[in-house]
């Protein structure tokens, strides 16, 4: 939900590069997590796994979204 919504409305500098580079500071940071015990190393790959499966979708909500096109629905890509 935070790179399909509120990244693109709320983050004015928000692009499909930048969700790119935001993802992979999460993967960063939940890794760094699970090597210090505190997350499972089973969520990191869950975690990576929905990255994966879902940056194309978040990249292009986030170009319909900044076209500026009517009827912008983040659960439509």
């Amino acid at each position: 939900m935070f790179f399909r919504d509120f990244f693109i409305r709320k983050c004015m500098w928000s692009s499909p590069n930048s969700i790119k580079e935001t993802a992979a500071r999460f993967k960063k940071f939940y890794k760094s997590m699970m090597n210090h015990d505190k997350f499972k190393k089973d969520d990191y790959k869950c975690l990576c796994d929905t990255i994966k499966d879902e940056m194309k979708s978040w990249q292009e909500s986030c170009d319909y979204y900044d076209s500026g096109k009517p009827n912008w629905d983040p659960f439509k890509f």
